[in-house]
């Protein structure tokens, strides 16, 4: 792609192995020069909305895969502010931004303020997807963690419990998307 001067599939694949191979993998540093490549090729060839935001949002994991979270939660804001400017407030992206940025507010050591991103986030997928998306069902496990943290044990346990219920309706019993509500659950109960 590079070769042909292809700059937009030149950037999409960069961002497609910087997700694979940076996030999925842990291989901070080669992920960072594919987001690099993609970069380059953005540059190129004019900004793309679309491919900015989301080399915005790899590169925020990455960096805080690395511990630099500042610079992660600074790389979400400029992602969430161009796709609430150029989408829309409620567009499903910007709940999934949201939730990212929740990601890093507790890794940080901010649970309080990762409640409040994650209760925005699930508001936005709610209306925009339904309560049983799984998108929905990622944010709700993740306000189950940080009341956990919080020590509100009991609301922890009712989010458990709702993202239990459909993550078992949608994937099955056995299935191992399962682990993480109940190992939330199992953490409440032991309290």
């Amino acid at each position: 792609a590079e070769a042909s001067r292809h700059d937009e599939v030149a950037a999409e694949a960069a961002l497609e192995l910087a997700l694979l191979i940076g996030v999925v993998q842990s291989r901070t540093a080669e992920g960072m020069l594919l987001v690099r490549a993609a970069e380059a090729a953005l540059v190129r060839m004019g900004e793309r909305v679309e491919l900015r935001t989301r080399l915005l949002s790899i590169k925020a994991r990455i960096l805080q895969q690395q511990g630099h979270y500042s610079e992660a939660a600074a790389a979400l804001g400029e992602s969430l502010q161009l796709t609430e400017t150029n989408l829309a407030p409620g567009h499903p992206q910007v709940a999934e931004l949201l939730t990212d940025l929740a990601a890093v507010q507790r890794a940080q050591g901010h649970p309080k303020a990762a409640l409040e991103l994650l209760l925005r986030s699930l508001a936005l997928s709610e209306k925009a997807l339904g309560p049983t998306h799984p998108q929905s069902a990622s944010t709700l496990e993740g306000i189950g963690v940080v009341l956990y943290i919080l020590g509100r044990y009991e609301e922890a346990e009712k989010y458990g419990q709702r993202v239990l219920a459909i993550k078992e309706s949608t994937l099955g019993a056995q299935h191992y998307g399962l682990s993480v509500p109940l190992n939330t659950l199992a953490m409440v109960w032991l309290i």
